[in-house]
């Protein structure tokens, strides 16, 4: 069977099939003529469960293929933590001697002026082909050859890249950009989405040929994935080659750990951190609800940590004290909820007064609330930078992907219509709920006299 969806309207389910795809897309055209379809979508799915996801963007020539596996950080155990990061470089990994269909494929892409990479996040795997409209069949290809076949790997290539995945994360446990690591650590602790990706240096250099493939075989199943086509898209021809290069690839069970989260936020510290200087992230973690929560959360983010809005912590830490030579916000949404960041980069002396003064930035904004003027300035700057993310294809086939693997559909327009609607009133409410400090959670990578600090956080 094959259930059709294209943006918000369902079609009925039909028989898959090379007419099926030739009835779908006519009733696509069909409800196009009667409705505005505000980003045109569609999505069905094959008989061995794979989701196919097609968006045309008009004038463009290039078309992206990736393939998004629902196997992240957060469905691993304590034990073999870092795994599906290393699961991904061995399944892109053009050098497996095992099968020698990769290795001649990639060559033809290179030669065809096709870009790929792969990356793990803490709920996905996802893999992706970019290249000119003509290049197509050769992406998806690609995509079946490295994803849905690739299940048998040297054990000389893994100990190789097991030393480069070693040295990747030395490196990053060494650095500061390990912070929004460690506050996702503080405020979920240290499993589902709170494990880090790259896991531990003892799990790297313990992982075993077996786990790894053990991992792909489980997880990497059409089930479990979604497959997306953007840019220059035909709808009805990709949607014939998408069923025609998966079709073949076994309806397996899949199976993974699913974690839930029920810990309290806390504090994560790394004193022993060498250095002069230090970081901090505040954060507060959000449980999802829906979309409108998520956009304020991004808003509140750029009044309290945006630099060229003139954010309220970036004067006073920065501006007006000289604390801190790096304040920046993020906000990181998962399936089931968001987090709310702050990081500010300061010298060692100063990192318990950065603390001190940003929470106290917080509360201001929180018992002061917001006005039109800053909210409008938030909205009109967050409304730019989608624009400037969505000109990217390959940005917004991650935004898109993202979603789906959510059971969500992501538009471009809804999103911009939804961040125009957020009212002052609804805004400050929803600040409210976030900025309490049952939400808060700190991470610090520094020396510092954590016991005094943990002692003022509260807001």
């Amino acid at each position: 069977m094959c259930r059709c969806v294209v943006g918000d309207v369902r079609i009925p389910t039909v028989y898959i099939g090379i007419h099926i795809m030739q009835y779908a897309v006519m009733r696509v055209h069909t409800i196009q003529e009667k409705v505005h379809i505000m980003d045109k979508i569609m999505s069905f799915y094959m008989e061995n469960g794979l989701q196919v996801v097609l968006n045309k963007i008009p004038a463009i020539k290039t078309i992206i293929t990736s393939m998004w596996i629902k196997q992240g950080s957060q469905n691993e155990t304590s034990q073999n933590n870092g795994i599906s990061h290393i699961a991904e470089h061995m399944v892109v990994n053009k050098n497996n001697r095992l099968n020698p269909e990769l290795t001649e494929h990639f060559e033809r892409l290179s030669n065809a002026g096709v870009n790929y990479n792969a990356t793990t996040t803490k709920e996905n795997t996802y893999y992706y082909f970019q290249g000119m409209r003509e290049s197509i069949d050769m992406c998806l290809d690609a995509l079946r050859i490295t994803v849905a076949t690739n299940r048998k790997f040297p054990s000389d290539l893994l100990d190789k890249e097991l030393r480069i995945i070693e040295s990747e994360a030395s490196s990053f446990y060494s650095s500061f950009n390990q912070i929004n690591a460690r506050i996702a650590q503080a405020l979920y602790g240290n499993f589902g989405v709170g494990k880090v990706i790259l896991g531990t240096l003892k799990n790297i250099k313990e992982t075993t040929l077996y786990a790894v493939e053990n991992l792909v075989c489980d997880t990497y199943t059409p089930e479990n994935s979604v497959l997306i086509i953007m840019g220059d898209v035909d709808y009805e021809e990709d949607a014939e080659k998408a069923i025609k290069t998966f079709q073949a690839w076994e309806d397996r069970e899949t199976i993974k750990v699913e974690e839930s989260i029920d810990n309290e936020p806390g504090v994560y510290f790394d004193g022993a951190f060498s250095g002069e200087n230090a970081i901090v992230s505040i954060g507060f973690r959000i449980p999802y609800s829906n979309e409108n929560v998520r956009i304020c959360a991004e808003l509140l983010s750029l009044i309290l940590s945006d630099p060229v809005m003139n954010g309220y912590i970036p004067i006073e830490v920065r501006q007006r004290r000289g604390l801190a030579y790096n304040v920046g916000g993020y906000v990181n949404q998962y399936k089931k909820m968001c987090t709310l960041g702050i990081a500010c980069a300061s010298s060692v002396n100063n990192i318990a007064e950065v603390i001190s003064v940003s929470l106290n930035e917080i509360r201001k904004v929180r018992e002061n609330t917001v006005d039109n003027n800053a909210l409008d300035r938030a909205k009109m700057t967050q409304i730019t930078r989608r624009n400037i993310e969505f000109a990217d294809p390959l940005k917004r086939t991650i935004h898109l992907g993202k979603y789906c693997s959510y059971g969500r559909v992501y538009s471009f327009e809804d999103e911009i219509r939804k961040i125009r609607k957020i009212d002052i009133s609804y805004f400050n409410s929803v600040v409210q709920q976030i900025t309490r400090t049952e939400n808060l959670g700190l991470a610090l990578v520094g020396k510092a006299d954590i016991d005094k600090i943990v002692d003022s956080l509260y807001i």
